[in-house]
């Protein structure tokens, strides 16, 4: 018996001798599974189970009428964060489903792009700034990287509700007992 999570299902359509047909496969935890010809009771970020078959092939396939949804043991998740990641707070949710990181994927690659569109406006970037055309490539794979770096960091804050140590508010800083820092105007220059 398999057990996991749908993370994806694809579809594959043809006609033949009978009509058309759309034939359905599953993949659970990194393998894909053919799943036969009648349409899917579960969806993709389902926790599901099922038996499986091998065909003369060698491929595994789900047996048929065995594909249900299921529910998953307390101990099964689809994303995790280490419990060092874990936040304190009451609302971490200690799992959360592939369509859920999908989503959290795809806000932190946006906020990635954001920012780094506005460090690179403002020249808030250390990047390599000649002309020449190997330069360009090399400015590419720099920003690229930032990109990355930034989008792995944003998702990791979001699915693990990490608490910021590094950051304080002016209240916190107050009662704490920490003078606020002075900021330098033009006014105090002047």
């Amino acid at each position: 018996m398999i057990q996991g999570f749908i993370d994806r299902i694809n579809t594959k359509t043809g006609m033949g001798k009978k009509g058309e047909w759309t034939l359905y496969s599953i993949l659970v935890k990194d393998k894909w599974y053919s799943a036969g010809f009648d349409p899917l009771p579960v969806k993709e970020g389902h926790y599901a189970e099922f038996e499986t078959e091998t065909n003369d092939k060698g491929y595994e396939n789900v047996k048929a009428g065995t594909l249900r949804s299921a529910v998953p043991p307390k101990k099964e998740q689809a994303f995790a964060p280490k419990s060092s990641e874990k936040a304190s707070s009451s609302t971490n949710q200690d799992v959360i489903s592939p369509v859920q990181a999908s989503i959290a994927y795809q806000n932190a690659r946006g906020n990635a792009l954001a920012l780094v569109e506005l460090l690179l406006e403002h020249d808030g970037l250390p990047i390599t700034g000649a002309a020449a055309k190997s330069a360009q490539a090399k400015r590419y794979e720099e920003i690229k990287a930032f990109v990355d770096k930034l989008t792995v960091e944003f998702f990791n804050d979001t699915v693990s509700l990490r608490l910021l140590q590094s950051v304080v508010d002016a209240g916190a800083e107050q009662e704490a007992g920490v003078a606020p820092q002075e900021t330098n105007t033009t006014e105090d220059n002047a």
